[in-house]
């Protein structure tokens, strides 16, 4: 049950704090959702070894791609992805980049936005530990592999 997930320690908050009409719907990857007039959330099942979704929402000729959990450690089917960022104008995508310049999965997965033609990308998944002049080391290094790739930080801000 979501309402049970969404308590501590995975949520700090309950869901009643939101002060939303919050309405839930099942999916099945590959379902296309119309959550409002123009919206569309296209749904991709990515991974074969552990069910993971990715999302595309396409909204006023922009769209933004999102998936965690990607990469060839983890199964991920290289068509599936590449069929979901196809021409996205931004892709977040959480993929390993803890591990910093010597981890593959990042460079598969700018690959991949290189090949689907992606305008922007924001890569996730950086180890807490890693402190701001590690991740301005580490971002040189994603640009310098793909020019528009960052790495997602708390309080980035990417126009579509």
């Amino acid at each position: 049950e979501l309402r049970r997930l969404m308590t501590d320690p995975i949520f700090p908050v309950p869901l009643e704090v939101m002060r939303a009409k919050l309405e839930f719907r099942d999916f099945a990857p590959g379902d296309v959702l119309e959550p409002g007039p123009g919206v569309k959330v296209r749904t991709v099942g990515l991974n074969a070894r552990s069910p993971v979704t990715g999302f595309r929402v396409e909204y006023a000729g922009r769209s933004l791609a999102y998936a965690i959990d990607v990469g060839p450690a983890v199964g991920t089917d290289e068509r599936a992805l590449e069929a979901l960022i196809a021409g996205a104008d931004l892709a977040v995508l959480g993929t390993d980049v803890a591990a910093g310049a010597a981890a593959p999965d990042w460079r598969w997965v700018l690959a991949c936005c290189a090949r689907a033609r992606v305008r922007k990308v924001a890569l996730t998944n950086h180890a807490q530990s890693q402190d701001d002049a590690a991740l301005d080391r580490l971002g040189l290094v994603l640009a310098a592999e793909f020019p528009a790739a960052v790495l997602a930080r708390e309080g980035s801000r990417i126009e579509l």
